[in-house]
């Protein structure tokens, strides 16, 4: 029995200190906007918030057991709880993938040196995948039972092994002379979208700068007057324009998948999301002059 690990990369460090940062700032300011709420709607935010965290945070720590087990028999995948079983007679091609893959997400997580879930490659399909930096390291499996893509490190010796096992020699694409996946742009190759997402994401820390200068103050100003101070819902605003960029993370290179506009319209939605929120930010709080 052999066991081999992923390419090493920084995702899962990276993953963490991101997961850390955004959830206790989002929690802080859920607590600190909600604290006067009733505990219906406290619990009909914490709940699927709190959900959510606990799901992403078994996706980051996952990234830190991946494994490839080869046995007499079969390939073990092992991610998180998760155990696949690949016996070697499923094998029906072995394809060692050289170039950068132009990769879509159809469900799952990635970031950059982390990719869980299903994608589909150009030029080569939808496929699970599990394994961290795909550029010239991704090798994939079709098999009876799906088509699975891994990041084995020492590539050309597991490969090795991959072809003893299954009698199989490996087909080696390459991508970079891939005609489908030449042709076809991804959000990362468009101006345009990523004009429109760092544009989101300046907006958003200005909005969170804004208030972090000005909302203190506000409220110290308050209680020295003896009157009430600004509303915590203006925190609330920032918790919702920071969900709604991460969603749009997600949910705007799925949609640029199918029409480029479609994932330009949902970073234009957070600008101006983020551009609503201000305008009622300093209308309340002003400028402290």
């Amino acid at each position: 029995m052999e066991q081999f690990k992923p390419i090493p990369t920084l995702g899962g460090i990276m993953g963490f200190g991101i997961y850390v940062i955004v959830t206790t700032g989002l929690i802080g300011g859920l607590t600190y906007a909600l604290a006067e709420s009733s505990n219906l709607i406290k619990a009909m935010l914490f709940i699927p918030f709190s959900l959510f965290a606990l799901i992403s945070l078994y996706v980051v720590l996952s990234f830190f057991n991946i494994k490839y087990v080869i046995s007499d028999s079969a390939l073990e995948i092992t991610w998180g709880l998760f155990r696949k079983v690949i016996p070697w007679s499923s094998v029906k091609t072995v394809e060692k993938v050289i170039g950068m893959p132009k990769v879509w997400g159809v469900f799952g997580a990635r970031w950059p040196g982390y990719h869980v879930g299903a994608f589909n490659i150009t030029g080569l399909g939808v496929m699970t995948i599990i394994g961290t930096q795909l550029e010239d390291n991704l090798v994939v499996l079709r098999t009876d039972k799906g088509v699975f893509g891994i990041t084995p490190v020492h590539g050309n010796c597991f490969l090795d092994v991959i072809q003893r096992k299954t009698n199989l020699i490996a087909q080696i694409i390459n991508l970079d002379e891939n005609k489908e996946s030449l042709l076809q742009k991804v959000p990362s190759e468009d101006n345009v979208y990523l004009g429109l997402a760092g544009l989101n994401l300046i907006c958003l820390l200005a909005f969170i700068t804004y208030l972090a200068a000005f909302f203190p103050s506000a409220v110290q100003a308050a209680v020295a007057a003896g009157i009430p101070g600004p509303p915590r819902g203006l925190v609330l605003l920032a918790v919702i324009a920071a969900a709604v960029f991460l969603i749009n993370l997600g949910s705007a290179s799925k949609l640029y998948q199918n029409a480029a506009s479609a994932g330009y319209m949902m970073w234009g939605l957070g600008i101006f999301i983020n551009l609503f929120f201000i305008t009622i930010s300093v209308f309340v709080l002003g400028f402290g002059m």
